[in-house]
């Protein structure tokens, strides 16, 4: 009788540890999801911030750019009229020299066309 007892006793005591175990491990598997759930979130919040500092960044080089272009756009006449009094700069005796000149000439429209597109 008294085995009997014992053996009841250590089962019920296993009983509990074993229901101890299970609580306990429960109760790890709902903190690590909670972690991870956090983990997750603060990971989704850096990477919209990234997109976000990205657009920006974006959106201002973009700004630069086009202010940059303003002043270009001068320059860019400045070189045109440039080249085109190159066309008219100089005169030649030779007719080696001159048709040499007249193929500049066409050569300097061309450049001054893709420049214009």
């Amino acid at each position: 009788r008294e085995a009997e007892q014992r053996e009841e006793k250590r089962i019920a005591d296993q009983k509990i540890a074993d229901d101890k175990a299970e609580k306990l491990r429960k109760d790890n598997e709902a903190k690590l999801k909670k972690i991870q759930d956090e983990k997750d979130q603060v990971a989704k919040q850096l990477e919209e911030k990234r997109l976000a500092d990205e657009k920006i960044k974006l959106v201002l080089a973009q700004r630069a750019e086009a202010e940059l272009k303003k002043g270009d756009q001068e320059k860019v006449k400045d070189l045109i009229a440039d080249l085109e009094s190159l066309k008219t700069k100089y005169e030649f005796k030779s007719a080696a020299n001159k048709n040499l000149y007249v193929n500049i000439g066409i050569l300097l429209d061309k450049v001054v066309e893709h420049i214009r597109k």
